[in-house]
């Protein structure tokens, strides 16, 4: 939208011409997450059997989702409600599935170091409400940070 859209500046990247940057507060660029970051968050062991799993979900608050995390706290991945209606199916194998089998690791997390325009494109490749937030040193998980949030931040 506006006047950065293809349709009026395609004739100047034809000329090869530089176009300025788009305008963003220093605050975006540079401001942590930490501010956003709610520390706690809802995770078990790979080995969690999956009726544990199940259970931990339906417990949580909407657009909550469950992490899955090594002995030494390191993100493995995401478990998220309605991706588990897929396994549902297949009701005699559930006794032997795991929080493992069923996690997604698609998500990727987001560090503290991260500026809060960078956690945007990281929202912009997924779905969901809440991301991962991790220790860039460990992989340790540390917390979460809300899209909400970010929106009433006025960034996405």
């Amino acid at each position: 939208p506006g006047w950065r859209s293809g349709r009026h500046t395609a004739p100047l990247v034809r000329r090869k011409l530089r176009l300025p940057e788009r305008p963003q507060p220093s605050w975006l660029r540079t401001d942590g997450l930490r501010a956003l970051m709610r520390p706690h968050v809802d995770e078990v062991l790979p080995s969690t059997p999956f009726p544990t799993v199940v259970m931990r979900l339906l417990a949580l608050p909407a657009a909550h989702d469950l992490y899955v995390t090594a002995v030494d706290g390191a993100y493995l991945g995401v478990i998220v409600l309605d991706e588990l209606k897929g396994h549902l199916g297949d009701r005699e194998d559930l006794g032997v599935v795991t929080a493992a089998d069923v996690m997604s690791v698609q998500t990727r997390p987001i560090t503290l170091e991260m500026s809060l325009d960078q956690a945007i494109d990281l929202f912009a490749e997924t779905d969901l409400e809440r991301l991962p937030v991790v220790d860039a040193n460990d992989d340790r998980l540390v917390g979460t940070v809300a899209r909400r949030d970010l929106l009433r931040r006025g960034v996405v």
